[in-house]
């Protein structure tokens, strides 16, 4: 009888035993489309703040920025080689982030640089922002290492501000594609490229007179793609 209640007790000590050990941790969802949109939409709210704010704040009035929402809206966001890691004894995801600008909205912003940052070349605005980051910018493209944990609905709970330094660094970038067609400059309407002469060589000789309607049609917002009722009111 002491034998066989021994052999119950240590039984039922094993399976308790058993019992108490933690059930295996669910690898971590690092992929899924909803990350990556809920990624596309913080650069595309960073870009609009940003834009919108330089707007506001600009005496000479230069820059479109529904120009600039419409440019984030044509950005190629991809986010590559995502995988659980660990980091201190924590389970996080690793990805590699990379935002291609389009070669003509680039090819626009580096035009029109010198109406937002004057003598420095947008490269050279790059470089200095770039410095000591982990973001790089070749062949149009801005690199970096993304730190995140996504929930169930992949929304990211961020590890660092990797991506608000990189949304802001691209909201930099595109800042020039937003200059308008038509700019005022001593009361008077010019052409951006004759502004960017007259801004290179103050003797470049005085620019012709501009039509009202042409500032009308060359500027309106409504022409910006891709925007909706909503956009603009907001």
């Amino acid at each position: 009888m002491y034998k066989k209640t021994a052999s119950v007790l240590i039984l039922s000590t094993i399976l308790l035993a058993a019992c108490s050990k933690e059930e295996p941790k669910a690898a971590l969802d690092c992929a899924q489309p909803a990350t990556l949109q809920n990624i596309r939409t913080t650069i595309e709210d960073t870009l609009k703040q940003q834009a919108r704010s330089f707007a506001r704040n600009d005496s000479r009035q230069f820059v479109d920025a529904d120009k600039i929402i419409a440019a984030g809206l044509e950005l190629e966001t991809l986010l590559e080689d995502a995988k659980e890691t660990e980091d201190n004894g924590k389970a996080i995801c690793r990805a590699n982030l990379k935002i291609h600008i389009p070669d003509t909205i680039l090819k626009t912003a580096i035009d029109n640089s010198p109406l937002i940052y004057g003598n420095t070349p947008l490269s050279d605005m790059l470089e200095q922002k770039l410095m000591g980051s982990n973001l790089t910018f070749e062949n149009n493209t801005f690199s970096t290492t993304l730190l995140y944990t996504p929930d169930k609905d992949g929304k990211l709970v961020l590890e660092d501000n990797t991506l608000s330094t990189t949304a802001q660094t691209l909201s930099a970038t595109l800042l020039p594609y937003g200059v308008k067609s038509i700019v005022m400059i001593d009361g008077k309407p010019v052409s951006k490229e004759q502004a960017i002469k007259l801004l290179q060589n103050p003797n470049t000789e005085e620019p012709p007179t501009i039509d009202p309607q042409d500032i009308l049609e060359n500027n309106a917002a409504s022409q910006a793609v891709g925007l909706t009722d909503d956009d603009d009111n907001s």
